[in-house]
C-alpha cells in the first residue's frame, strides 16, 4: 500500500545496498521480505505500525540506497 501511495505504483521487487557496500538479494513483498528485527512500538501514521509487528526489509529505504522494480497502471 505505501508503495502505490508514495511511488504511484506496486513494488514487485527491491533489493537494498548495505553499508559495506554489497547489496542484498532481490526481495518480493508478501513473500520473502521480513525482517529480522521487529517493531517494539506502536506507530500512528498515515500507514500504522503495529506493536511487537515483524519489519519488512523496505524499512532500511529510510537509510540505505535502494533499488526497486516497479509495475504502475496503465
Amino acid at each position: 500500500m505505501a508503495d502505490q501511495v508514495i511511488e504511484g505504483g506496486r513494488i514487485i521487487a527491491y533489493r537494498i545496498q548495505w553499508f559495506a557496500g554489497g547489496w542484498s538479494g532481490w526481495f518480493a513483498p508478501g513473500l520473502n521480505d521480513l525482517d529480522i528485527k521487529f517493531n517494539v512500538n506502536a506507530s500512528p501514521c498515515a500507514l500504522p505500525v503495529k506493536a511487537k509487528s515483524l519489519r519488512r526489509w523496505w524499512s532500511y529505504f529510510y537509510d540505505h540506497i535502494h533499488e526497486f522494480i516497479i509495475c504502475k497502471p496503465n
